[in-house]
């Protein structure tokens, strides 16, 4: 099968139209018709529908499509394998997950800078606190803190987040500053990542190991943003990496507590399928990401 061919499909379910399609490739739109015609006689189905109005993708299409798209780019790397090391030569699609407040505020406000490095490469990031299933999604590799539940992946270590615990400084004014020996006075914003799946403890470090302890909540959240907000609201404490909460900290709307008690360091991961055949575009992007977030560790 002839990469011109899949070129010309694949940029044909980009635009949907024959005419745009042969204009953007330069061809005669005859050449765009009797390459769909070829490929669905190759592939022993019906890739799209026409009318004389629009043009559809078949679901089998669809399918026929994302492989194209990842044959290309393979032949696109095989390409600039043996080229000058030139930032440009690298290209494709990554995709990537992370974290909200990762993606919020270290990974996509230092995207421009990446961007001038290697403008061929197109960046999908999804931003979510659950954990995304890194094959059957489609993800060339992760970002995720804390404890990992799948050791089949690679994962390598970046660094830790360290914890402090915080409340809102209007917390302050309603129930006066949390101490370790009241703590059954207090509210703990409780996290988790599926709802109604158990409750969370305040964990804190005794001077010899961590300790957990049972706290009262009157509000359970499913991500940082709304564990952060739920703090600055006044809904009760909250055990956070010091980096994410530090602008309200220096505004005084948050306010650090029980500083010689906080709960033991998050790690951060880099999560992969496999060591093998990872394409340039995505190690060079992986590189990248550890490197900003090494900064704010």
């Amino acid at each position: 099968m002839k990469p011109e061919l899949l070129k010309i499909y694949v940029t044909l379910c980009d635009c949907l139209s024959f005419s745009r399609t042969a204009e953007i490739l330069n061809h005669p739109r005859s050449t765009i018709s009797d390459a769909i015609k070829r490929l669905e006689q190759i592939s022993g189905v019906r890739l799209i529908t026409r009318t004389t109005r629009k043009v559809q993708i078949t679901e089998e299409g669809q399918r026929f499509y994302e492989k194209s798209l990842t044959v290309l780019e393979g032949l696109s790397e095989l390409e600039s394998l043996f080229s000058s090391e030139d930032n440009f030569n690298a290209r494709g699609r990554v995709r990537v997950d992370m974290p909200v407040a990762m993606a919020k505020n270290f990974i996509i406000p230092q995207l421009p800078n990446f961007r001038d490095s290697y403008p061929l490469i197109d960046i999908e990031i999804g931003s979510s606190d659950r954990q995304v299933d890194l094959v059957s999604e489609g993800f060339d590799f992760v970002l995720r803190v804390g404890k990992l539940n799948d050791s089949s992946y690679i994962c390598r270590k970046i660094g830790d987040y360290e914890l402090i615990n915080c409340v809102g400084a209007n917390y302050i004014k309603k129930y006066g500053r949390p101490k370790l020996s009241q703590l059954n006075q207090h509210l703990l914003i409780h996290y988790q990542q599926n709802l109604g799946v158990g409750n969370d403890s305040f964990e804190y470090f005794d001077g010899k190991k961590y300790q957990t302890v049972k706290m009262k909540s009157s509000i359970t959240v499913n991500n940082t943003i709304s564990y952060t907000e739920a703090c600055l609201a006044g809904m009760g404490m909250i055990q956070v990496p010091r980096i994410g909460v530090m602008p309200y900290i220096k505004k005084g709307t948050l306010i650090e507590v029980m500083p010689r008690h906080r709960a033991r360091p998050m790690a951060v991961y880099i999560v992969y399928p496999t060591r093998e055949r990872i394409p340039h575009r995505v190690q060079v992007f992986m590189n990248w990401c550890e490197e900003v977030i090494k900064e704010y560790l």
